[in-house]
């Protein structure tokens, strides 16, 4: 064959190559914006157990289609969402119950760990596609509050509520790491940055995730020493805040539970917040139930995307009610 003819032929593969690419992207980034809002379908979900065995399949279709195209924001958002809800919602939750059950080395530390880990990682990934490395939130967090905030309201569109979610997740991503991994030094180094996020994203949007700002604020003042921020008020100011504006959201309860009752060893508030759950997630499957006897259940989606946060609660609720004994 020819030199000509091995050009010809070379160039005849690389554009066939390049077009099949070309197309793969534009038949991702077609279908992408209507996965991202079927999504929220999810978010409607009442059954913890049915969450828990149908996300890894839809995370698996999601990282196949960022496989065909790196830079999709939007599978990059999505990606960091769903692993960072993998990690909480359900093996967090299934370690709370290891921890309680005083199981050592259990597999569910290490998978909350794994993918907080990797929603992480999607999370820098979304944040380097809009001309924001890691080290650069590191360094401006370092300067100053307002200096972090100028920086990302200077990068990023804070009318964006993509931009906003992003900045939110992986902080909570983050600061879930940090929560069950506290002898880890180089992450708890990192806090300051996950406050500066929240900070940023709950200052946009303090309604966030149906009140998910609330459990950061009041989790983060409620645990922490007074020498390193802590303030018990301003804790229980923000759960209480939570109640009042997301009554909804029992989350926020369990929350509350974990994270200022317990610690506290107020055996009589815990007694109050049974009393009110145990009560109101009675009212909420009754609402939810799927039953051929009555009228079928048509899920809106814009009422009901905190029954995945409910299902979690209820889950983490069963978890402490079961090891009441052993709480005080």
């Amino acid at each position: 064959m020819s030199t000509f003819l091995k050009t010809m032929w070379f160039s005849i593969v690389m554009i066939l190559l390049c077009s099949c690419s070309v197309v793969e992207k534009i038949g991702v980034r077609t279908t992408t914006p209507m996965l991202k809002n079927a999504s929220k379908e999810m978010e409607t979900e009442t059954q913890w157990n049915l969450f828990k065995e149908a996300l890894p399949a839809n995370l698996k279709t999601m990282e196949g289609l960022l496989f065909l195209d790196p830079e999709n924001s939007d599978l990059l958002l999505s990606l960091l969402k769903a692993y960072g809800a993998l990690a909480f919602g359900v093996e967090e939750t299934l370690y709370l119950e290891e921890s309680l059950s005083q199981i050592e080395d259990g597999q569910h530390l290490a998978m909350t760990k794994a993918y907080y880990q990797r929603a992480i990682v999607y999370g820098q990934r979304y944040f380097s596609e809009h001309g924001i490395e890691y080290s650069d939130l590191m360094t401006r967090n370092r300067e100053s509050l307002e200096n972090f905030k100028k920086f990302l309201d200077e990068k990023l569109d804070s009318d964006n509520h993509d931009h906003i979610e992003a900045a939110f997740f992986l902080a909570q991503s983050l600061g879930g790491l940090i929560n069950v991994d506290r002898g880890n030094f180089s992450l708890m180094s990192q806090l300051p940055l996950v406050k500066s996020l929240f900070d940023w994203s709950c200052g946009h949007n303090e309604k966030l995730n149906f009140g998910a700002c609330q459990i950061f604020y009041g989790g983060y003042f409620s645990g922490r020493p007074k020498t390193l921020g802590g303030d018990e008020v301003k804790g229980k100011s923000a759960f209480l805040k939570g109640f009042k504006d997301f009554p909804d959201n029992y989350l926020i309860r369990i929350s509350y539970l974990q994270y200022y009752v317990l610690p506290r060893l107020d055996q009589k508030e815990f007694n109050v917040q049974k009393e009110f759950l145990i009560n109101a997630f009675n009212i909420w499957e009754k609402t939810n139930q799927w039953d051929i006897d009555k009228t079928p259940v048509i899920i809106k989606p814009d009422s009901a995307r905190v029954n995945l946060l409910n299902a979690i609660a209820k889950k983490r609720f069963e978890i402490l009610l079961q090891h009441e004994r052993n709480l005080f």
